[in-house]
């Protein structure tokens, strides 16, 4: 059930595959969701993150730059869940490190992790649980 935008829950995008990025987005609003944003660098996200006050996130922990960028294969992407744990950002990992699940629960509660060899369809269950949970 679609809502009106106005009234639709507020969703940020942490990407880098553009195409993955814009399946997401296309399946947001039918399910009542807003895209607000969307990312490919957790720079840029976390520099919009009080601008733009998300209701949710859905976010990639691997952008592709951790052997690059000095940090570890999912890295960066845990030090952001702590940042969206700690500003109360339900978050959806979409991404292939879920496997550390557990240790994911340990930094961000509010969290539902999807493996990304599952459809994008997955994600938005997971938006619609984590918003269920919602007071």
């Amino acid at each position: 059930m679609s809502k009106s935008p106005e009234s639709a829950a507020s969703v940020i995008i942490i990407e880098d595959n553009i195409l993955i990025a814009q399946e997401v987005v296309e399946l947001l609003q039918p399910a009542g969701f807003r895209p607000i944003g969307q990312f490919q660098t957790y720079v840029s996200a976390l520099k919009s993150l009080d601008e733009l006050s998300p209701a949710f996130c859905v976010l990639d922990l691997d952008l592709g730059g951790g052997m690059h960028s000095g940090f570890g294969p999912g890295e960066e992407g845990r030090r952001i869940l702590s940042v969206l744990s700690h500003i109360n950002i339900p978050t959806v990992v979409y991404s292939a490190f879920t496997r550390m699940q557990h240790q994911l629960e340990r930094i961000h509660k509010d969290m539902v992790a999807v493996d990304k060899i599952e459809p994008a369809e997955r994600v938005i269950d997971a938006l619609c649980q984590l918003r269920k949970a919602r007071p």
